[in-house]
């Protein structure tokens, strides 16, 4: 069909000039592999800022900006937070969706030795 080539070539070029994020991986912040339980999120990029939320190791927050030794997450829609970058680190979304799907083994062939099946 012509007209399904051409949209995905529109829809390609609006991509490519805009990168319009909705259609792209977005990024999030994950714990480093070191973070045994979870990492304080701060109100404000400073240490001595008040806590107001956690991130648990295995979670991610919407990264908003990086700013010098801090990542700005989105908590909610209104209200984001900030994590110190010396505990974290940003991917995109679609790594943390591979690493989280599970691959099911092949199950084995059984392989049975001809003296079994005389015994049968």
């Amino acid at each position: 069909m012509p007209e399904e080539s051409v949209m995905r070539a529109v829809l390609a070029l609006l991509v490519a000039a805009f990168g319009l994020p909705s259609l792209t991986a977005a990024d999030v912040v994950v714990p480093v592999d070191s973070v045994q339980e979870f990492v304080n999120i701060r109100a404000e990029p400073d240490v001595d800022s008040d806590v107001i939320g956690r991130l648990y190791q295995g979670d991610n927050m919407p990264l908003v900006q990086s700013v010098d030794d801090w990542h700005e997450i989105r908590i909610e829609e209104g209200l984001n937070g900030y994590i110190s970058a010396d505990w974290t680190t940003v991917v995109t979304d679609a790594d943390v969706q591979a690493v989280n799907t599970v691959v099911e083994p092949e199950p084995e062939e059984e392989i049975v030795k001809p003296e079994a099946r005389l015994s049968e």
